[in-house]
């Protein structure tokens, strides 16, 4: 048994069903008003091809055709579109077209509380094998079936004609009170629940004045960068840019995790004096090679302590002993301490500098993806600045 929002799916193959949900594109029905910029564009050139949908069909009066590379949108007509959630979400606010099931919704269902939820066909559904317009399911649930996913198939048909099966989820749109009844359905399982418009351009900009303020107090110095963002963080809240459950679920805590103990371990370096004994280690061994060859070695060193502690600690604690090694071998402290400030900026090799951190998680990417990509672009980094920064400071 599985919990997929609040319901209880009844075996392995519905769980399967749950894990793959996101990654499905829906189908919907756009209807093009008369104002619309879309009349008159070319169907494979038009502003819905510029927000990732696929136009599959079009409905023109009582003809159901599909496009070529030479048929233009016209006023009236309905759309058969494909894409993804958060599009269909932005098309919601785009002037000039309207989602089919937002037309019907006007005229049958009046309430003050309207929002979208997620709904997975479940395996002894009595849904499966009727179409949407054979259900009734305005009449029967009081909602409206704005799209329909099927994973792996594109879907052709007028979504009141497509017949439900296993594993379809269907966008629906209704009032709060009937989504919570449908909690306890037997046909579908209800995966998720949200505001029907999630692309507010006052919300927008509450946001991004939050995040300005945020790092304009931070780079003044008036308050620590961490605590001017966790300020932007809760007055996004405050402004309901971003519901609190939304904001809890966009908290990766393994990150929180990882940059704790980063933290924690770059700190016991530099206390123990583990920083201090690698830097003087550099000086025994590469001081009989020159002073090209410490310097290497000190930007070597900077590079790896960057992965347990964060770039100015690295820094802070190579600098001292550079300069000191620097002043005794009689080379120009300048160069050193340079160096040794760009090598802490180009660590790319692993995901465990702060900036990299950040990035981690949302652009889904993968610790080798740092090792293969990482390596070589640091490695041509620090030959970068071993070459150059002799010749505009010379030691």
């Amino acid at each position: 048994m599985m919990t997929v929002g609040k319901r209880m799916l009844p075996d392995h193959d519905d769980q399967e069903l749950a894990e793959e949900y996101k990654l499905q594109k829906y189908l919907t029905e756009i209807v093009v008003l008369p104002d619309s910029p879309l009349v008159g564009q070319l169907v494979f050139a038009s502003d819905l091809t510029s927000l990732n949908f696929r136009i599959l069909n079009i409905i023109r009066g009582k003809d159901n055709f599909l496009p070529d590379f030479r048929t233009r949108i016209q006023a009236d007509d309905v759309l058969l579109v494909e894409g993804d959630l958060d599009n269909l979400m932005k098309v919601k606010e785009t002037k000039g077209i309207q989602i089919m099931a937002d037309v019907i919704l006007e005229k049958d269902l009046q309430t003050d509380v309207i929002r979208l939820a997620e709904l997975l066909v479940v395996r002894q559904s009595s849904l499966i094998g009727k179409t949407v317009k054979e259900v009734n399911f305005l009449q029967r649930y009081g909602l409206v079936v704005i799209a329909i996913s099927r994973h792996g198939e594109t879907l052709r048909s007028k979504i009141g004609s497509i017949e439900l099966q296993l594993g379809d989820l269907l966008l629906v749109q209704g009032s709060s009170q009937r989504l919570n009844q449908m909690r306890s359905s037997n046909d579908v399982a209800l995966l998720d629940e949200f505001e029907p418009v999630l692309y507010k351009k006052r919300k927008g900009v509450i946001a991004i004045t939050c995040f300005a303020v945020a790092i304009l107090l931070g780079t003044s110095q008036l308050l620590p960068l961490s605590i001017a963002f966790l300020l932007a963080a809760i007055c996004s809240i405050l402004f309901r840019c971003i519901s609190t459950d939304r904001a809890y679920a966009a908290i990766d805590f393994r990150l929180l995790v990882l940059i704790g103990g980063m933290t924690a371990f770059g700190t016991a370096m530099e206390n123990s004096g583990a920083a201090d004994f690698l830097a003087q280690g550099i000086v025994d061994m590469m001081g009989p090679m020159g002073k090209m060859a410490v310097l290497a070695g000190f930007v070597v060193l900077t590079v790896i302590l960057t992965q347990p502690m964060s770039n100015a600690a690295a820094a802070l604690v190579v600098v001292p002993v550079a300069l000191r090694a620097a002043v005794e071998m009689g080379a120009d402290p300048r160069a050193f301490a340079i160096a040794i400030m760009l090598a802490a900026s180009v660590s790319l090799v692993t995901p465990f500098e702060p900036a990299c951190i950040l990035v981690y998680s949302p652009g889904k990417y993968r610790f080798w993806d740092f090792i293969r990509i990482g390596s070589p672009l640091t490695l041509l980094l620090i030959t970068v600045i071993l070459l150059l920064v002799p010749v505009f400071w010379p030691m």
